[in-house]
């Protein structure tokens, strides 16, 4: 996967790899990353998987590192999705899992969506969706979440290739409505 990745990388400044639950192709996305995103749910068993694959990461790394091959991992990241920013115990949970992970868990959140839902279904991204394909303020609220979670992402690959933030200021304030603070 690094030598694919090597022979395309003049063309495209940010690659994402969703690899599944697929052994093999995790050990090259991992050896290949500058950067891992891990999705989470609120709910802390959630979490604990998402930690143990982190240290499966690292164990990865080390082996790799023991080979004589370059690790370009620059950052990890955890993002909470399917949240609920209304109901109380996920705001709890969210602020246990930001004394627990502390930068390491993003500030903006994918809220849990119907809108999200339904473009899954249709086997689209949210992006993708034609006008009136569903509720409007439903597709408007997600959006936005989305979007804030995206700039949040953005400004972190921008402090790894060395440029000043640029997209959280941008963010909407109803995407992060319900974060915890740190």
């Amino acid at each position: 996967m690094v030598r694919a990745l090597k022979e395309v990388e003049q063309d495209y400044d940010v690659v994402v790899i969703r690899c599944g639950g697929k052994a093999f192709l995790n050990a090259g996305a991992i050896e290949a990353a500058t950067g891992i995103l891990i999705t989470a749910w609120v709910g802390w068993a959630d979490v604990e998987k998402a930690s143990y694959y982190m240290m499966c990461v690292a164990r990865l790394l080390s082996e790799i590192e023991k080979t004589g091959r370059p690790v370009n991992l620059k950052f990890h990241r955890y993002l909470l999705t399917e949240y609920n920013p209304r109901d109380v115990s996920e705001q709890k949970a969210f602020a246990r899992m930001r004394e627990k992970l502390g930068d390491h868990l993003l500030t903006a959140t994918a809220w849990k969506s119907d809108a999200i839902r339904q473009a899954e279904k249709m086997k689209q991204s949210l992006y993708e969706l034609t006008a009136g394909a569903i509720g409007r303020s439903a597709c408007e609220q997600a959006m936005e979440t989305l979007s804030s979670a995206n700039a949040e992402i953005m400004d972190i690959i921008y402090e790894v290739w060395g440029r000043p933030p640029m997209y959280v200021s941008q963010a909407s304030p109803l995407a992060s409505a319900g974060k915890a603070k740190s």
